[in-house]
């Protein structure tokens, strides 16, 4: 079955997008302007003295991608996990493409994959640049991605969905992309 790309584009659900968007600008923005300020303990009076900017559009770029990446694989994967236990078969909302037999499980299962393995490239990318600790964090932030409505037991079906998302697409997702701007 041949799905067109628009409907691809919808099973992304671009709604969704900001919140991946979001942390990341307001990270980097948070990491450029604490390399901007630098607390100065010589000087009581002076408090932050200026320095140098630090800012990597590279890395703000990777960091995004990362992030979006994660987003739209969580959703391909929301979309699989919940069309193969057929809790999507009645619904109104965003386009499901295996409730809606717009795709194949098989197909959705791999735009999952695929969008996984976009985030994997970046993020190693990011770590290589940064700090080889980028690696478990992001191998971390995908199982998370998964575990969301996928596998045996979803977090997402036990009530920590909200919490583990605040977690990873809040805490790490700023921090990390704050964390990026000081190389």
């Amino acid at each position: 079955m041949k799905t067109p790309l628009k409907l691809w584009v919808a099973g992304a659900r671009p709604r969704t997008l900001p919140a991946a968007v979001v942390p990341v600008v307001v990270g980097t923005a948070a990491g450029y302007v604490a390399t901007r300020h630098s607390f100065s303990a010589v000087g009581v009076t002076s408090g932050y003295r200026d320095t140098q900017h630090s800012f990597s559009p590279v890395n703000a770029i990777l960091a995004l991608v990362v992030a979006l990446a994660l987003q739209i694989g969580t959703n391909y994967v929301n979309d699989y996990a919940d069309g193969v236990r057929g809790t999507d078969e009645v619904r109104v909302g965003p386009v499901r493409l295996v409730a809606g037999r717009l795709a194949s499980v098989r197909q959705v299962k791999l735009a999952a994959l695929a969008s996984f393995g976009v985030s994997g490239i970046a993020g190693l990318i990011l770590a290589i640049r940064v700090s080889y600790w980028f690696i478990p964090i992001g191998l971390l932030c995908g199982l998370a991605g998964w575990a969301y409505t996928g596998g045996r037991h979803p977090y997402g079906y036990l009530g920590l969905g909200e919490a583990l998302v605040f977690v990873f697409f809040g805490l790490v997702a700023t921090a990390g992309s704050a964390y990026v701007q000081h190389v």
